[in-house]
């Protein structure tokens, strides 16, 4: 797939699991994300990324993005390190504060959801603390919301000093974060005018920060609905979603069409500097555009492979 990386975020059952991840695979794709979240998807994340890194060989894996809220930092480091050794060393750590599907199951089920300032403090400390209990044979910290004292951890990542870290997110607090903890970045619900904005903004805190910029990966979360049919089933999209599918093209970087606007909205990006996608395919012969059918899925995947990525400007 040249110089560009791409990857699939699912929201699958146990029952296709497999079958889904192995396609990815097979089709050469660069990742595969399930999503973690108490609401949306089907199966636990992170025991659904286990059971993928047992059947795949040579795809990375990883969450489509993971939390604090719902793990103690200690207890995420031990399970980021048993996946990777699983896995052979193919483990993406993705992280981030945490926005409305985290919101959402606060409401629900009554995990965490402190205010803005203190999820970008707690990222901050767990983050420092996982990576102590990954590189160190023993590790103290005495942190505002996570401490440890003389804290081993014998479960080492394979990877070193560990997993590829990506954090999400575009406010100016998670980008010093970025330049301090994140080995590639996420941006998403933005358009390309956007995202040079906020691009030139991480630049000029790399220099202000002493980081190399370039030794941070640019990532695209953006959610496709790939079509062969044209205009009719985009029409017939709109129409279902009224609305909404505005507001959901913006939230979501949605981008909705045959595989020639498809590459044509995404090249804007490559043209930025976007290095890697995570691709979210959306159900939109469903209720739920977020719920995956597996044929529609694989359907898309191997359209967007054939079809798109050829044609986009590695």
């Amino acid at each position: 797939m040249g110089d560009l990386k791409f990857g699939i975020e699912i929201s699958i059952t146990a029952e296709s699991l497999k079958r889904i991840c192995v396609k990815a695979e097979d089709l050469g794709y660069n990742f595969i994300f399930y999503g973690d979240s108490l609401s949306y998807n089907s199966l636990e994340c992170w025991t659904a990324i286990s059971a993928i890194s047992l059947v795949t060989k040579s795809i990375r894996v990883g969450p489509s993005m993971t939390f604090l809220s719902y793990r103690h930092p200690a207890v995420l480091a031990r399970a980021s390190a048993t996946i990777d050794r699983l896995s052979s060393g193919r483990l993406e750590l993705r992280m981030g504060i945490g926005g409305r599907a985290l919101k959402r199951d606060s409401r629900t089920y009554g995990v965490p959801f402190p205010p803005y300032h203190q999820r970008v403090e707690r990222l901050d400390e767990g983050l420092t603390l996982m990576k102590k209990l990954w590189t160190l044979k023993k590790s103290s910290q005495r942190g505002k919301y996570f401490s440890s004292s003389n804290a081993a951890q014998i479960i080492k990542p394979i990877q070193r000093p560990h997993p590829p870290i990506t954090i999400a997110g575009i406010s100016e607090k998670v980008l010093d974060l970025v330049i301090k903890h994140a080995n590639v970045w996420e941006v998403g619900g933005v358009v390309p005018a956007e995202y040079r904005n906020l691009r030139q903004t991480l630049i000029s805190k790399c220099k202000n920060g002493g980081r190399n910029v370039s030794s941070i990966e640019m990532s695209l979360e953006v959610t496709i609905g790939l079509f062969t049919r044209g205009g009719d089933a985009i029409d017939g999209l709109r129409r279902k979603l009224g609305n909404k599918f505005d507001k959901l093209a913006k939230r979501w970087t949605l981008i909705a069409g045959p595989p020639d606007h498809i590459i044509s909205e995404l090249n804007k990006f490559v043209e930025l500097g976007i290095e890697r996608f995570s691709i979210y395919f959306i159900n939109y012969n469903g209720m739920n555009l977020f719920f995956h059918r597996p044929t529609l899925l694989i359907d898309q995947m191997e359209i967007f492979r054939e079809q798109v990525i050829p044609y986009l400007k590695h």
